[in-house]
């Protein structure tokens, strides 16, 4: 009665319609047979299959609840009560002879129309009103409701969501026909018809947490040959715009993990729900129309992706077993990104070349040479596109100098021609070296890590950083004591948890144990060029950490831990002011491409280094014109 591809691999995980009917009508009754009686011990009281009146050997969920039963319809909004009003008329007209009460959540309304509006349920027997005034938690308020709430079930439903079709409630019910169904989401449609929710999938290995299949797609015919999308299917996850529960399963997991906020609370407690062994069953057959962001608005940018990335690292850590192994209920085979169950690309792959050294310049200094070594050595990497160095780079050099031996890898050639600037490095530097671009920064440091091969076994631990930071915000030495104070073999800035856990590569340190482990010098040896970023940071970033995690090395994250995404992009003002770190993420002035808030930045940096500030604004400015 369960779909599971690694047990049972002769059943296709997708197919049309079409490739379904593989019997004729009389093996098809027979086979509706077999399920209708083989079925029952997995049923529940009142519940029962009916054969698919379109799809043969596919079955339907009817189930007849008990004529106790009642929906406790739990709705959080602020103001808009409009909206609201067009979803409780929605549920009047269309819930069918289900019993049902209606829990309206007032967080923090502020126009007199809402209150007015509220005025007119106060005769009203199956509506209660709760006010919440704390910050918006749909977790927390969703919680509260089902403090309020006297149903058997509770319908978690957002403001903006409006039923289109009879007996709805009905509809969200019969898939509790089977015993171990925990809770039940629906498809959810966007108002042009498009599909918006119908199930989510668990994503291993990529940028997204999780995959909607069907999203967005608006053509009948595309969405009529993902049988999982016609049927009543059990995915991993549903959308909490639109979830029907068992009250007592909802207690059984002590209701919304209140950590997750705003995103990815949904999705956290289906998980949680199917670690207690229910299932979480998606039904088609409702027409619900979901007016998506009209209440709460979308995360695309600023302080709300901050905080979304940050509950997607949440996330990704609580369940990090699912995001190691991949989601259970779905074929390994399947792409990642296609929202219509396509097989993953089966072409082979050309064979890549690794990546060369490449060195038109190099130089040390004589005593650099012979002298005793200090306990770190730092290998920094730098690129421009235009031939030149930045000239706050001199400023970070001189400060990195204080704390270790410093060779710097520049993949600008051009630089080698350009006397002034090399005479420049050569007073800050013990070592520099000018190659082609090649392999970007990895490439870099590969080519610092083989000219030196030999003193290595010198230095207690090895630093890889880049000009991707602005520095020293503050003296480097709170990183150099913390560094020092850490007992990892492996240490980042900060972590992330996006595709893989990883620490991020823009500051890097590696411990002895880690500059002798197999691990560490075979990625080096096959290091290869790679022809987009993402296949780097896929295949470099993410996968050098993988590959010293598994070889059983310690990895640690000095500043910010568990995140997703670029913390230093979401954090760059607090890490600064309250955790004294001493640099500033280029791109974010620069590109800022998440919309942070960067109000103030110039005071912030000019509070630890004026220089550094006005270096800063010149190169923005230069940007600009």
């Amino acid at each position: 009665m369960t779909r599971t591809p690694f047990r049972n691999p002769s059943l296709l995980d997708i197919a049309s319609p079409m490739e379904r009917q593989v019997f004729h009508d009389k093996q098809i009754a027979a086979l509706n047979r077999t399920l209708a009686t083989h079925a029952k011990p997995f049923l529940a009281e009142g519940g029962w299959l009916e054969p698919h009146d379109e799809i043969p050997g596919a079955q339907r969920c009817r189930w007849k609840p008990e004529t106790s039963t009642i929906v406790s319809i739990v709705i959080p909004f602020k103001d808009q009560s409009e909206v609201t009003q067009a979803c409780i008329d929605s549920i009047r007209r269309y819930a069918g002879e289900i019993n049902y009460e209606i829990i309206l959540i007032n967080n923090n309304s502020l126009e007199q129309k809402t209150f007015d509006w509220l005025s007119t349920f106060d005769h009203e027997r199956d509506i209660t009103i709760l006010n919440i005034s704390s910050k918006f938690n749909f977790a927390a308020l969703n919680n509260a409701g089902r403090r309020s709430a006297r149903g058997n079930f509770l319908l978690l439903l957002n403001n903006d969501i409006e039923f289109h079709s009879a007996k709805t409630l009905e509809h969200l019910l019969a898939p509790f026909a089977f015993k171990s169904t925990g809770a039940v989401g629906s498809r959810l449609q966007y108002p042009n018809g498009s599909l918006q929710h119908q199930g989510a999938i668990m994503i291993r290995g990529e940028r997204r947490a999780l995959l909607e299949p069907g999203k967005g797609i608006a053509d009948s015919a595309i969405l009529n040959r993902l049988t999982p999308l016609r049927v009543e299917e059990e995915f991993s996850a549903a959308s909490a715009a639109c979830l029907m529960i068992k009250t007592d399963v909802f207690n059984a997991i002590q209701g919304f993990n209140e950590d997750f906020a705003v995103t990815f609370n949904d999705v956290d407690l289906c998980l949680r729900l199917r670690q207690k062994g229910y299932s979480v069953m998606v039904t088609p057959y409702p027409n619900i129309i979901h007016h998506e962001g009209k209440s709460r608005g979308k995360d695309l940018e600023g302080q709300a992706f901050a905080r979304q990335q940050k509950e997607q690292g949440l996330l990704r850590h609580k369940h990090a077993k699912i995001y190691q192994h991949g989601d259970q209920l779905t074929s390994r085979h399947l792409h990642p990104h296609s929202r219509t169950f396509a097989l993953k690309e089966n072409s082979q792959q050309l064979p890549r070349r690794l990546v060369r050294e490449q060195i038109v310049h190099c130089w040390q200094r004589d005593d650099f040479k012979n002298r005793r070594s200090r306990k770190t050595l730092l290998f920094f990497a730098h690129y421009d596109h235009n031939g030149n160095i930045r000239d706050d780079l001199f400023d970070l050099l001189e400060s990195y100098r204080k704390h270790a031996d410093l060779v710097l890898i520049s993949s600008t050639p051009e630089l080698s021609e350009n006397k002034q600037i090399l005479q420049r490095l050569k007073r800050r530097c013990d070592a520099v070296i000018i190659r082609n671009n090649e392999g970007y920064d990895f490439g870099s440091w590969m080519t610092g890590l083989r000219f030196l091969a030999t003193r290595l076994k010198n230095y207690n631990q090895i630093v890889l950083t880049n000009d991707s930071l602005w520095g020293p915000v503050r003296p480097l030495t709170s990183l150099f004591e913390r560094i020092n104070e850490c007992d990892a073999d492996v240490i980042g800035l900060t972590d992330d948890l996006m595709y893989d856990y990883h620490l991020q590569s823009s500051f890097l340190v590696f411990r002895k144990s880690a500059l002798q482990s197999k691990a560490f010098q075979r990625f080096w040896q096959s290091l290869q060029v790679l022809p987009t970023k993402r296949e780097l940071v896929k295949a470099c970033e993410v996968g050098l950490s993988q590959q010293l995690h598994h070889a059983g090395l310690c990895l640690k994250s000095l500043y910010l831990q568990n995140n997703n995404g670029n913390a230093l992009h979401f954090y760059w003002k607090n890490l600064i002011e309250e955790q004294d770190f001493p640099f500033l993420k280029v791109s974010l002035l620069r590109d800022n491409p998440t919309g942070q808030d960067l109000t103030g930045w110039q005071e912030v940096i000019s509070a630890g280094n004026k220089k550094l500030a006005k270096k800063i604004l010149s190169q923005i400015q230069e940007l600009h014109d």
